[in-house]
């Protein structure tokens, strides 16, 4: 599993991944730790998310894509990683 840390490359654009509160993310992983992520942090979470073979794995057996382009532009299946992390205990706001 990517482990917590703190990015901040390529912004998505006019995307949000989830929900935000006060701008923040507040992910919870299985062990209860708490990290907050900017939405370009997050994004950048869940990109790293699917280079993990745990997410190969299980992403094996849902078969489903985790890219797809839209108007020309690779975008990430934000819904298929955020399925994979609530099937793992991961919660967030």
């Amino acid at each position: 599993m990517a482990k917590f840390g703190s990015w901040c490359k390529k912004p998505p654009e006019d995307e949000t991944a989830v929900e935000k509160k006060d701008d923040l993310i507040h992910l919870t992983n299985p062990k209860g730790q708490v990290k907050d992520f900017t939405i370009r942090e997050f994004h950048e979470y869940l990109e790293e998310v699917v280079k993990c073979d745990s997410f190969k794995r299980w992403n094996s057996r849902v078969d489903m894509p985790v890219h797809f382009t839209h108007d020309g532009e690779k975008k990430l299946n934000v819904w298929l990683v955020e399925a994979f992390l609530k099937e793992k205990g991961y919660k967030w706001n």
